[in-house]
């Protein structure tokens, strides 16, 4: 059953992750720096000094947590802010090395902090946010609002009411035709995000019954959909920062509805195979892993409280697919811990 995989292709992901690059560059400094260092040694030895108080820090709440990885993520860009202004030699040692050591203690240092008491999916999103380097960005917060009307109004529009089979049909077809003709402006953007939108809504519907269709080609042609999209970028045809946060902007509303798909299907127990079950599990926990720094910056507000409802009733809906699955349930609990590790690792 590969229904999961409808909501991402890894070239999007790839591409995503490039195009970050350019908001990350002209946002650096931009958040705030209420830490000010002179030299590279007093940066370092700051740095080294805020290691040897965080290892004196035992069982911390989530509350707490949350606060000092905000503190860290402070810290660190003052500290690197210096290094980067510091251009006096030293040949006595190298602070740049010095600093990476300390960071690579610190991600240990939390890492131990995450996994010392239990972790909600809440949790894992409110760490998302202050481990985002683009939640500031002045820049991207007007972006997301300019975006925020075209994705409100998606869903007024009704999804279509036919049989299955025949929705897959007319789906397949309505990506052939975006893949010939192609998206070369903001207009073929928008028109493609609105009417797969609407294909995949349609698709969410018949969730549970998507293990009797083989959707392999579905999945490879919206991948090169989305793959020509960001090269008519790369040709100037559309602008790097509207595929970037449009592009976000749908994957985020795609995990989100599909989790919350996900969800109700549990519920009203229309998942009764392992085969189901195994992969509602991994379409279930795909907001906490696929959506990233930027992702979390531009998440709308109606995305926010859709995926909060999922991190609520997350816990009892993995108790129920572990029964289908005759599994342990206590090895799901420890996920939101583990997915806050991996956030902690990679900061």
């Amino acid at each position: 059953m590969k229904v999961s995989h409808i909501n991402n292709g890894m070239p999007i992901i790839i591409a995503s992750a490039v195009l970050a690059v350019i908001l990350v560059c002209t946002s650096c400094g931009s958040g705030k720096q209420s830490l000010s260092y002179k030299t590279s040694e007093e940066a370092a030895n700051a740095y080294s000094a805020y290691l040897s108080d965080v290892r004196n820090k035992k069982d911390l709440t989530s509350d707490k947590l949350i606060a000092e990885v905000a503190k860290w993520h402070e810290t660190r860009d003052s500290v690197v802010s210096c290094l980067r202004r510091d251009t006096v030699p030293n040949l006595h040692r190298d602070w740049n090395m010095y600093f990476h050591e300390i960071h690579d203690s610190l991600r240990k240092e939390f890492c131990r902090i995450v996994l010392a008491n239990p972790r909600t999916y809440k949790d894992v999103l409110r760490l998302k946010e202050v481990a985002s380097p683009f939640m500031q960005d002045e820049d991207l917060l007007q972006a997301k609002a300019d975006a925020q009307p075209f994705f409100t109004s998606l869903d007024s529009t009704a999804i279509y009411s036919m049989t299955f089979p025949k929705l897959m049909e007319r789906y397949r077809k309505f990506l052939i035709q975006v893949q010939e003709k192609g998206v070369h402006d903001k207009s073929d953007l928008l028109d493609f995000i609105r009417n797969e939108d609407v294909f995949f809504r349609s698709f969410l519907s018949h969730l549970h019954d998507t293990d009797k269709q083989n959707i392999q080609d579905i999945i490879q042609s919206t991948e090169s959909c989305c793959l020509q999209i960001f090269r008519s970028a790369d040709r100037k045809e559309l602008s790097y920062r509207d595929v970037l946060v449009y592009m976000t902007m749908r994957t985020n509303r795609r995990l989100v509805l599909n989790a919350l798909k996900c969800i109700n299907d549990v519920k009203s127990g229309k998942v009764k195979t392992p085969t189901s079950a195994q992969a509602y599990i991994w379409m279930l926990v795909q907001p906490y892993t696929s959506i990233d720094g930027l992702g979390i910056a531009v998440l709308l507000d109606v995305d926010r409280k859709r995926i909060d409802k999922v991190a609520d009733e997350t816990p009892m809906v993995m108790e129920r697919l572990c029964k289908i699955l005759q599994m342990d349930k206590e090895r799901t609990k420890e996920l939101p811990a583990l997915f806050m590790k991996i956030i902690v690792t990679t900061f």
